[in-house]
């Protein structure tokens, strides 16, 4: 399953792609359960003719603002990934959802698992609504502690290490003993922090 990060890194691929401000012709459905609301055929007849406003993520949610107060959300479950490609290409095995732009570039929906699902819907927060806090706020934070007590336990275990082997080197087992015994207190001590 795409995370977090890889699901805001397609979405600013999405945005850097130039799709911001564009119309959508006509959309295709090739597998009919990719379309989670409403059926394939209402999906294909409500996209039509609306302009991509905004773009932006919600949760593991693509989400595409269009005009008259709708919105397009993609979630892409297991294997689903987004991609702009020029509208002459052929299409791949596993596309399931095209979407036609008007400036002859499609959005496609490649999911070789079939589990991603697209959304068409009057208010997202059907959909979004009962999400949380966003996630990545708490990962940017989290992080930094992580890799401080990342650091630690390296410089911990490799100092150990040195001081055990030179007692080793000297024939010196007590105080390699002692040392390996300080190394797990310590060790035990940090991870409870």
């Amino acid at each position: 399953m795409p995370e977090l990060p890889e699901v805001e890194t397609i979405t600013q691929d999405l945005i850097h792609a130039g799709l911001v401000g564009i119309g959508i012709k006509e959309g295709h459905v090739f597998w009919e359960r990719s379309i989670a609301v409403p059926k394939a055929d209402a999906f294909i007849r409500s996209i039509s003719d609306r302009t991509i406003e905004n773009i932006f993520r919600r949760g593991k949610y693509i989400v595409f603002d269009l005009n008259k107060k709708s919105h397009l959300l993609v979630h892409l479950r297991m294997s689903g990934r987004m991609m702009v490609v020029p509208s002459g290409k052929a299409r791949e095995k596993h596309q399931h959802v095209i979407i036609r732009c008007r400036n002859d570039m499609d959005i496609r929906l490649h999911d070789p698992r079939k589990f991603g699902r697209v959304y068409y819907v009057n208010d997202m927060n059907e959909i979004v609504g009962r999400l949380g806090p966003d996630a990545v706020a708490a990962l940017s934070i989290s992080s930094n502690a992580f890799f401080i007590h990342l650091g630690f336990s390296t410089i911990l275990g490799t100092g150990a290490m040195a001081l055990i082997a030179q007692a080793f080197g000297r024939r010196d087992y007590s105080q390699a003993s002692q040392v390996f015994k300080q190394s797990i207190l310590l060790a035990l001590i940090f991870g409870i922090l």
